[in-house]
């Protein structure tokens, strides 16, 4: 049906800037899964096993269920697709599922008319399709929070590159938090530290802009780099050693920077330091930058002016 939606599933976590390129391609928005293969030992089992998903506050997408291999004879092979990122403690904590292989995801609204283009360029930039759902019927407008028809069966991804499940989420009406239509340009700034003196005076601020909705924390990441220049990342509370309280950033992680990034942003730094990585969404221009792509406008160029450079212009005008 020429129009409709499709949802692509490829395993990983796109980062902003490939998100960006394929909003290019069509898609509509993008949504973080976890797909988790395992199994469970009988029917009673596999009923323990949502109880734990439920009870751990795991929003459930999919659950599936295949017969096992056989050297697994009375147990039921499961697929267990969960919404955001699931981690070790609670993943040790679903422990009615045995032998589990947890995969990170994106889950991607395409137009149909685009869906094929948008599955070749995927895997070329290393993130390989899944799965993908059926196409849906639009509503007027194409609007990203459309109606979602519960009948619709997932069709069959190529079988090619590791695909298992059939993952389609079912996003409520209304639910934009994960639609890249309506999110605000996303920054990153990468602020270095002497080594352990991390100064807390600026993170009270920061929340401030944060409970304002002026900004959203996407990722808050930090690492220190030796005399001799390695590099290793750093715990939430050894960061506070240096005086900061950084309770309020707890779990501030959405999957956007990987490890390339820091590796890339602890190359800058000096040896002997430390830093913070800050991933950020500008809250205030989301409205704004919704409306200029609804109004098919397209950012071509951006760019910041340095303090100094401000600073300079200024002074040279007061001396003229």
């Amino acid at each position: 049906m020429a129009g409709g939606v499709v949802e692509i599933t490829v395993v990983g976590t796109l980062p902003p800037t490939l998100l960006l390129g394929a909003r290019a391609r069509g898609v509509r928005g993008a949504r973080r899964l976890t797909v988790m293969d395992g199994s469970v030992d009988d029917e009673a089992a596999l009923l323990g096993l949502l109880e734990q998903t439920f009870a751990l506050g795991l929003e459930l997408v999919a659950l599936r269920r295949a017969p096992a291999a056989p050297r697994q004879r009375g147990a039921l092979a499961v697929t267990l697709v969960v919404a955001g990122g699931v981690g070790d403690v609670a993943l040790s904590m679903l422990d009615q599922l045995h032998g589990t292989r947890r995969t990170p995801c994106t889950a991607l609204e395409v137009r149909q008319e685009d869906a094929a283009d948008l599955a070749r360029w995927l895997p070329g930039r290393g993130f390989p399709v899944l799965a993908t759902a059926a196409p849906r019927p639009p509503v007027a407008g194409d609007a990203p929070d459309r109606a979602h028809d519960e009948s619709d069966e997932p069709v069959d991804p190529s079988r090619g590159h590791g695909a298992r499940a059939h993952v389609r989420s079912r996003r409520e009406e209304g639910d934009v938090e994960d639609t890249t239509e309506e999110l605000g340009p996303i920054d990153y700034i990468v602020v270095e530290f002497p080594q352990n003196k991390l100064d807390g005076t600026a993170f009270p601020l920061l929340v401030d802009l944060v409970e304002k909705g002026i900004i959203r924390v996407l990722d808050l990441v930090f690492v220190e780099k030796d005399e001799q220049g390695e590099v290793r990342a750093l715990e939430l509370h050894e960061a506070e050693q240096g005086g900061a309280d950084l309770s309020y950033f707890e779990g501030a992680s959405s999957g956007l920077l990987g490890d390339d990034d820091v590796a890339e942003a602890a190359a800058a730094l000096t040896n002997g330091s430390a830093a913070g990585i800050l991933v950020f969404e500008n809250r205030w221009a989301a409205p704004f930058a919704s409306a200029l792509r609804r109004g098919g406008g397209q950012l071509v160029a951006s760019g910041r002016i340095p303090v100094q450079a401000v600073l300079a212009a200024l002074d040279a005008l007061d001396a003229a």
